[in-house]
This record gives structure tokens, C-alpha cells and sequence, in this order.
């Protein structure tokens, strides 16, 4: 079983972009938001049957780098068993205590404080 996350986006009202990361001031580094991936990776367990969906959850972040809530985007998706399996797979990923804090810059919060990441199983994060 393959462990991805295809897009990780970070921003405060950004559009969904491959690796990209917009915010006031400057941004994340490719570097760190590679980190990020590989983290949440370790902690998605990709359903069975659960390729053709790509759930993306908002995640509202604590400053110790811990979740402090997440939001299902595309919820009218939610009728979708893949898609149900594969969202509630990500949300246990980003709740793993394996897998948190999320390792961030804590002087740049205001840059990660809302992150957007898409869970797509068909691009392997390498």
C-alpha cells in the first residue's frame, strides 16, 4: 500500500496549485512543504478501491503545529463510498499522533496557520 499526498496548498483563501504556496509575506519553501508531505504520508493508509478520488481537507492549525480542526472541502462528494473512505483516511492521517506536530517554521505561523492539502492517491509522493 502506497502512502501519497499529491498537492499541498498553503494559504489563507488560495486556489489549488501543484506544490504551490501563497500567503502574505513570504512563503513556505519547497523544502518545507515537501517535509510536510512526507510527514502526513507515513499516516494515510490509502482505502482499497479508493483511486478515483482526491478528498481535500482544510486544516486550521495550532501554533505548536498540531490540528486544530479540520474541514472536508467537496463534501457533496461525501454520497461516494470511495470518496468517503478515502476522506475519512485522510482525516485520521492528519489526527495521527505519529504524525504530529507538524514540523513548520513557528515564527512563519501566520503562513501555515490554514493549510489546504489534497490527498490523491495517483500521484505518488516520491
Amino acid at each position: 500500500m502506497r502512502s501519497t499526498i499529491a498537492y499541498i496548498v498553503v494559504a489563507l483563501g488560495a486556489t489549488s496549485t501543484p506544490l504551490a504556496a501563497f500567503a502574505q509575506g513570504a512563503p513556505l519553501t519547497e523544502d518545507e512543504i515537501a517535509q510536510v508531505k512526507q510527514q502526513i504520508a507515513r499516516c494515510w493508509n490509502i482505502p482499497v478501491g479508493a483511486t478515483d478520488v482526491a478528498p481535500q481537507l482544510r486544516l486550521h492549525m495550532n501554533q505548536d503545529g498540531t490540528v486544530g480542526s479540520a474541514d472536508l472541502l467537496h463534501a457533496e462528494w461525501i454520497g461516494n463510498p470511495s470518496f468517503l473512505a478515502a476522506a475519512q483516511s485522510a482525516l485520521r492521517a492528519v489526527s495521527n499522533p505519529h504524525c504530529s506536530p507538524l514540523k513548520l517554521p513557528p515564527e512563519r505561523y501566520d503562513q501555515w496557520q490554514t493549510l489546504t492539502i489534497t490527498f490523491d492517491p495517483k500521484d505518488p509522493l516520491r
